[in-house]
């Protein structure tokens, strides 16, 4: 009914506009497209219908793969009982989890505007910029680096740290590392 009323409009000289719509292929498939309609006109007299299907249904999969793995990274970053950080190759926080926050004492804005050699110890800032060097290099931390980090109350922590390339477009674009408290 619904193709139905929308032929008999197309019919009357209403080009809907480019829409979606499904169907099931011989074998049972269900299949996504999106349909463009156009008039097909001789002398101003309507004598046919033109239409144009775009199948998406890898495009719909894709999708939805990408948004389940949205997902579980989502939900791994945000529920892991670890720190999780990310930050850029100068060493600028771009983003953590809610346990680096609660641990360190900072809210989520503050850290943003940290680098991670605000809270290191200063011994130990040299070894963490040859540490992203690397990880740069090889495109992940070959062993587990154990670190000295000042809390926001001045509180004295020490973390074990292992870090990977985190990509975008193809290029490297930060350092997404995973700290467990040792202290």
């Amino acid at each position: 009914p619904k193709y139905l009323k929308l032929f008999k409009s197309i019919l009357r000289g209403d080009v809907p506009k480019p829409f979606e719509f499904q169907w099931l292929k011989k074998d049972g498939t269900l299949c996504s497209g999106e349909m463009f309609i156009s008039l097909i006109k001789n002398e101003q007299k309507i004598t046919g219908i033109q239409a144009i299907i775009r199948d998406l249904t890898d495009k719909k999969e894709a999708i939805n793969k990408l948004k389940d793995a949205e997902e579980r990274y989502d939900s791994l970053f945000n529920n892991s009982p670890d720190l999780v950080y990310i930050c850029d190759f100068k060493g600028n926080f771009l983003d953590s989890n809610e346990a680096a926050l609660n641990l360190l004492g900072y809210s989520r804005d503050e850290i943003k505007s940290l680098k991670f050699s605000s809270i290191l110890d200063s011994g130990q800032i040299l070894r963490a910029y040859n540490v992203v060097r690397d990880i740069k290099k090889y495109g992940y931390q070959k062993e587990l680096q154990e670190y000295k980090l000042k809390r926001k109350n001045g509180e004295i922590i020490y973390v074990e740290s292992i870090a990977s390339l985190i990509y975008r477009d193809g290029k490297p674009y930060a350092v997404q590392g995973i700290a467990r408290d040792i202290t």
